[in-house]
């Protein structure tokens, strides 16, 4: 395991003993597809669409926002690199993020283990969210670091979208509906029934996702 305090380390967190664990003592579907050196891509459970990903910090933030600045770019080029590889093997990706604001607090999200949701599915949701929430457009770029932290810095539980079209967004509301995400991308797709992961959580596809990206990089590798 990293040498890593307890404040930043829960051991009964998934996304903890994914970053942290020998990979011989996780499932497959849990072990890290790419790893850099302050994060992990991990295969998410759930999915009703194959390819389905989670970015997550090695350590155990609560949410994006709280994130040392320092560890902002190597998150960025990271999550640049999972939609360049979903765009590839499956097509191109949305990304949200589910922002809660304390521990135990878990406005919309199941675990309080910060991770962005990474899917595979070309779509315009905007209308399907926005009829919920107070909003506001993101203007930022990915390394612009400052007007990041600057944005985020909101007193209410929030939630975060990249289209595939590469437009930010973010919603913040004090009451989140639980799972919005996934269940807003889901009835989009067709998938109505299929959004609560702890009621379908696909195993098979989970484990497809991990072997196929997994056999796509190491055969880019290989080249």
């Amino acid at each position: 395991m990293n040498n890593i305090t307890s404040t930043h380390y829960d051991p009964n967190c998934f996304l903890c003993k994914a970053a942290n664990s020998n990979i011989n003592d996780l499932p497959t579907y849990d072990q890290p597809i790419i790893e850099s050196k302050n994060f992990i891509v991990v295969s998410a459970l759930g999915q009703f669409i194959e390819g389905y990903v989670l970015i997550a910090p090695r350590l155990h933030f609560m949410n994006m926002m709280v994130i040392p600045q320092n560890l902002l770019k190597e998150f960025f080029e990271l999550k640049a690199f999972v939609s360049k590889l979903l765009s590839e093997e499956y097509r191109k990706p949305i990304f949200f993020e589910h922002g809660i604001l304390s521990n135990g607090d878990r406005e919309g999200c199941c675990i309080d283990h910060a991770h962005m949701h990474g899917i595979p599915a070309n779509l315009t949701i905007l209308n399907d969210i926005s009829c919920l929430f107070e909003f506001e457009r993101l203007e930022f770029l990915n390394y612009d670091i400052d007007l990041f932290y600057k944005k985020l810095k909101f007193s209410k539980p929030y939630f975060y979208i990249q289209l595939a079209n590469l437009k930010q967004y973010i919603f913040y509301n004090n009451k989140i509906p639980n799972q919005l995400g996934r269940k807003v991308i889901a009835e989009a797709l067709g998938c109505h029934n299929y959004w609560d992961w702890s009621q379908y959580p696909f195993f098979e596809r989970a484990e497809s996702t991990f072997y196929r990206l997994r056999n796509k990089i190491y055969f880019q590798e290989a080249r």
